[in-house]
């Protein structure tokens, strides 16, 4: 997953669907997910983007959508939030969250 930033966040969801995994280092359930994200990245190449948001290095993304806990996946469509869950999840839901969310 690439790691995007408070500065390039909202360029990089701009076109298509975009995962994005807000987490932090202290995190145990966002150390437990992110290996489940990178499965399904390579499940869904070229129709979903995933990326990671670190939570401590950039406060600005997570306060504009009311991120009160981690980890929590934002969920884009051409730049515009679609669905939004928070909390460790089974690989089989993730993929049905996608699916169901992007329409897939």
């Amino acid at each position: 997953m690439k790691e995007i930033t408070d500065k390039n966040f909202n360029m990089t969801v701009a076109r298509g669907y975009s995962v994005v995994d807000v987490w932090a280092a202290w995190c145990g359930p966002c150390k437990r997910l992110t290996p489940l994200l990178e499965g399904l990245e390579v499940e869904f190449k070229d129709r979903v983007n995933f990326f990671s948001l670190d939570f401590d290095s950039n406060p600005k993304i997570p306060e504009s959508y009311s991120v009160m806990s981690i980890p929590t996946l934002l969920f884009f469509e051409d730049g515009f939030l679609i669905n939004q869950t928070s909390g460790l999840k089974s690989r089989i839901i993730l993929e049905e969250l996608i699916t169901e969310t992007f329409s897939l």
